[in-house]
């Protein structure tokens, strides 16, 4: 059964033992991303310059091709461990409530995320989502939220983080979506207007995968829905690496 979670920020961990699928670089889609996702890309970026850039990387031009044919999985930034022993991979998620452009209700209880997150599990990447509001009134705490699990990453890091907790959000349902789009809620707590802008398309070698990724790919196979989903609150994970992690991590 799928477990429900109620509210931001989310960690959604891997499977143990789970084959860490490989990336792949696109630089010529990052127009797909949202309002907020390139200001929260380059405050860690900046971060990372003088705490640990020998441990992880911050990208925002990662893809995950799963199979031939189809659309890649585009996270919105993704921060890559260097050190080979744990092949950290992270997922880090705007969440916003309606698309600005068509007004449709996306990243709504039982959407089309459940699927995503599911497959990106299953193939060993760790996926944190956060509220898009969260971001803009709040980005400091996100910030230093992601902080404290990388410095459980590794011994030796470092990054600097704050007492405060990031301020939890409650999850949206299609209908509420709905009434947020019909309230031009994010137009009010962003202070945007929204105008068509255009994205760039795929081109047919973008969906072709190489030997590397066929070699990873598990597309193809029933994406076991056994992963263990906690949001921030009373999580009892598994003994797992990113389990034994996040009991670290008082959870």
């Amino acid at each position: 059964s799928v477990n429900k979670l109620d509210s931001y920020p989310i960690i959604i961990f891997p499977n143990k033992n789970a084959s860490v699928f490989p990336y792949r670089i696109n630089s010529s889609n990052t127009s797909r991303k949202g309002v907020t996702e390139y200001g929260l890309y380059m405050k860690l970026k900046e971060l990372l310059k003088s705490n640990q850039q020998e441990l992880f990387e911050i990208r925002n031009d990662v893809q995950l091709l799963f199979k031939n044919g189809r659309y890649p999985v585009v996270p919105d930034i993704a921060i890559i461990g260097k050190d080979p022993s744990l092949n950290i991979r992270i997922d880090i998620e705007i969440d916003e409530p309606y698309d600005g452009q068509s007004k449709e209700p996306i990243h709504y209880i039982n959407g089309k995320d459940e699927e995503r997150n599911y497959l990106l599990v299953r193939n060993g990447w760790c996926v944190i989502r956060f509220a898009e509001y969260q971001i803009v009134h709040s980005c400091d705490e996100c910030i230093s939220f992601i902080c404290q699990i990388l410095n459980k990453l590794d011994n030796i890091s470092s990054m600097p983080v704050q007492t405060q907790m990031v301020p939890t959000i409650k999850r949206w349902t299609f209908e509420e979506a709905k009434e947020y789009a019909k309230d031009k809620y994010r137009e009010r707590y962003l202070n945007h207007e929204f105008s068509t802008k255009a994205i760039s398309k795929y081109e047919n070698d973008d969906l072709i995968q190489n030997d590397n990724e066929k070699a990873h790919s598990t597309s193809d196979k029933v994406i076991e829905r056994n992963a263990e989903f906690k949001n921030i609150e009373g999580s009892k994970p598994k003994e797992s690496f990113w389990h034994k992690l996040l009991k670290m991590f008082g959870f």
